[in-house]
């Protein structure tokens, strides 16, 4: 289901299907004990893909720093 369509949201989906391929095969004690911990599991992933983003966010606006603080001592520089 689309985005505009009145379906649940995607990412009902997303972990319904995680929840099914997680579980598949299993005994079912044991898709139990896996199903009763997914909200952990979902909520140790997002902590990981923010901490991964935050780190991807920071490395990659560090040149941009610091070529404007190269900049910014060249023109004072030049100034005096």
């Amino acid at each position: 289901m689309g985005a505009t369509s009145a379906g649940p949201p995607d990412d009902f989906t997303v972990k319904t299907q995680a929840s099914e391929a997680l579980t598949k095969g299993l005994y079912t004690s044991v898709a139990a004990f896996v199903l009763a911990n997914m909200p952990k599991l979902d909520e140790v992933n997002m902590q990981e893909m923010a901490s991964t983003l935050q780190r991807a966010g920071t490395t990659m606006t560090a040149p941009a720093r610091r070529n404007c603080r190269e900049s910014r001592s060249s023109s004072a520089a030049s100034a005096s």
